[in-house]
């Protein structure tokens, strides 16, 4: 078992392989600014996520209590898989993960 120990990626996470696969899709040559958008638009996420999150948790908490905030955190990814159960299709990778093993 050997990891790749040289990449042409100025980031060092995705080497290793401690970052999420999302991210490996980024290393397609591209122009630097388009780039730096689709990581700062990928990486936003989380904290718009969790700020959303958190404001909404908390407000369902303090106005209906603590069972109808977690039903409502439950209830959109239950939605989702079921969705994705009957609708999603797998599909085959076009070219190999970043990380080789």
């Amino acid at each position: 078992m050997s990891i790749r120990t040289h990449s042409a990626l100025p980031w060092g996470h995705i080497r290793t392989g401690k970052n999420s696969p999302g991210l490996c899709s980024f290393s397609k040559p591209r122009s630097a600014r388009s780039q730096a958008r689709a990581i700062g638009l990928w990486s936003s996420g989380t904290f718009i996520g969790l700020f959303i999150g958190l404001s909404a948790g908390g407000w369902l908490d303090q106005t209906y209590g603590r069972r109808v905030a977690m039903w409502a955190a439950a209830v959109p990814g239950v939605i989702v898989a079921i969705l994705l159960k009957f609708t999603g299709t797998e599909r085959k990778p076009r070219r190999p993960p970043c990380v080789t093993w």
